[in-house]
């Protein structure tokens, strides 16, 4: 992670008095919202049950960046599981219902006490692992620098496991990101946000797992009902779930909170290689601009918002560099709780669009204790 100096920017709240909340022991809170201009959207499968019995595989969902940054770090060094407590009940593909799991550092999940760390994935172990298995992307995976592994969870209805710049053991491809986002009771989501594998000497598997031995391999590129038992694919130089079309987006996540007194940590993923510049718009609402509608002539700019309205001059991002995985922002926050922060990254990057900016998501705050 690169840090990036920045100027101090101290929210005054006299000037911005009649936007906060009465001092009430109001909680800071930050919240990730609205979505990047650059390339398409990070493939992701949404696994829900069927009355009939297994799961509906259909397109949907979003990969979550802020779960990574808020989420508790686990090491994927050298292979290894980590118990995790979701806080709240979820039924496993085996019909148990669950309040933890158990995190394999090679791409599953399974339940505790009911297995130990694998990166030799076979369709005969995924079939009969007791108890059931999620392989998220099952293989021999160890993380990159400035990669890890992370959980992250609400404790009432939603949680996310991300295996975050893992590279495939004795490879030298790009890191890949891919995330479980398990939704209660029922539901959980597959999420891949770089689809490049050299599967040349590495075998993969990606599917639901009830552990009764039945079961057998689908084409999961064509969305198919899914009966009960095992349901997977393994992938051997044929990925093909991958649906980008252009450079991955700008991300920007909250580290922490605005806590009165702190400085309020964001982290901005992926900037493109072709930025000459990076701004944060910093703002106190809103006010979901779409830059590609008419009347504005940026038809090109599919998916570009403005979000922040900009309230505050925009600050300078010194330090960074194109390509960076992660660079950070810094804004000491002051005054009462109830503020209402906006934020949102720009980089200028020229021949990008007819914009010649690119715009990233924003994160939604307000501070408190």
């Amino acid at each position: 992670m690169r840090s990036v100096p920045l100027p101090s920017i101290l929210l005054s709240i006299s000037t911005c008095a009649v936007l906060a909340a009465t001092a009430t022991a109001q909680l800071a809170t930050s919240t990730a919202t609205g979505q990047s201009c650059v390339g398409g959207a990070p493939l992701a499968l949404h696994w829900g049950p069927n009355p009939a019995g297994g799961y509906d595989v259909s397109p949907g969902g979003a990969f979550d960046y802020q779960a990574v940054h808020l989420g508790q770090q686990l090491s994927c060094a050298g292979g290894g599981v980590h118990n995790v407590f979701l806080g709240f009940p979820f039924r496993f593909p085996d019909g148990t219902w669950v309040h933890d799991l158990a995190v394999d550092s090679n791409g599953r999940v399974f339940q505790t006490g009911m297995g130990l760390s694998d990166f030799t994935p076979t369709e005969f172990e995924h079939r009969t692992q007791a108890g059931g298995q999620i392989a998220a992307l099952w293989g021999d995976w160890s993380a990159a620098p400035g990669g890890h592994c992370s959980f992250h969870t609400n404790g009432l209805d939603y949680a996310a496991i991300t295996w975050y710049q893992n590279t495939q053991f004795g490879a030298f491809d790009p890191p890949m990101s891919f995330q479980l986002q398990i939704i209660a009771p029922l539901t959980f989501v597959l999420c891949y946000e770089v689809g490049y594998l050299d599967n040349s000497t590495h075998t993969f598997i990606v599917g639901a797992s009830d552990g009764t031995g039945l079961g057998s391999e689908v084409d999961l590129s064509t969305h198919p009902f899914l009966t009960p038992g095992s349901t997977y694919e393994v992938f051997q130089n044929d990925w093909d779930l991958q649906v980008w079309s252009g450079p991955l987006p700008l991300g920007l996540s909250a580290v922490n909170n605005p806590v009165i007194g702190s400085n309020w940590q964001l982290a901005l993923d992926r900037i493109p290689g072709g930025a000459s510049s990076v701004a944060m718009m910093i703002g106190f609402s809103n006010v979901q601009l779409p830059l590609f509608a008419p009347p504005l002539p940026f038809a090109d700019a599919y998916g570009c918002f403005l979000y922040s309205d900009n309230a505050l001059p925009a600050a300078s991002l010194s330090g960074w560099a194109a390509g960076d995985v992660t660079a950070t922002f810094s804004l000491p926050i002051s005054g009462f709780p109830g503020l209402p922060i906006v934020l949102q990254a720009a980089v200028v990057d020229f021949g990008a669009n007819s914009l010649n900016i690119v715009t990233s998501n924003a994160v939604e705050g307000v501070t408190g204790l």
